[in-house]
């Protein structure tokens, strides 16, 4: 979505969301409080629409949206690992998100 000028992309929450109206905010706990939290906090630095990525279902009054990881996902993800980082061959059926797969790669080297 950064690439096609949507938003800013972070991986956490940085005073460098200021800088859009619009941000996506990626890998955070589905926590209700701190969702709240991090809207006020966003709202706070000018962000006026976020899209946040968590690893599971957050219990709050907002819209959204569940994706399943697939096999063609991981073949995909594995296939850019390799391709672009020279990284292959972990064994990644443990893996329930591509968060967990990009940790599983990055930890072990």
């Amino acid at each position: 979505m950064e690439k096609e000028r949507y938003g800013l992309y972070l991986a956490g929450l940085t005073p460098q969301a200021s800088h859009s109206a619009r941000a996506i905010l990626d890998n955070q706990a589905p926590d209700r409080r701190r969702m709240r939290r991090v809207r006020e906090d966003l709202k706070e630095l000018g962000v006026e629409h976020v899209i946040v990525i968590t690893r599971g279902r957050v219990d709050d009054h907002v819209p959204a949206v569940e994706l399943d990881i697939t096999v063609e996902d991981v073949k995909h993800c594995r296939g850019n690992l390799y391709r672009h980082l020279g990284l292959h061959g972990r064994d990644v059926s443990s893996c329930s998100n591509l968060h967990q797969l990009m940790l599983m790669y990055v930890s072990e080297e």
